[in-house]
């Protein structure tokens, strides 16, 4: 199965800002600890997929060396 190189590149900016409102909200001082529990875990969960994908994004960019680098694409 093949996926466009603009769709890993909405996949993984959608899921780069999932991970960070994740890991802020489990800092938040007024939840109960199985709440910040499962906020950092699901951000953690999400930095994990989002390496996976990002892996995913180089070698498809490989066909589209335009493309900007996994770093210039979190970055922006």
């Amino acid at each position: 199965m093949d996926i466009s190189i603009q769709t890993l590149m909405l996949a993984i900016k959608a899921m780069q800002r999932d991970a960070v409102w994740h890991e802020q909200r489990a800092c938040d001082d007024q939840l109960n600890d199985e709440d910040a529990e499962y906020y950092g875990q699901y951000a953690l969960d999400l930095s994990r997929a989002l390496s996976e994908l990002g892996t995913v994004y180089e070698v498809a960019r490989k066909r589209h060396p335009d493309s900007p680098s996994i770093d210039d694409l979190l970055a922006g």
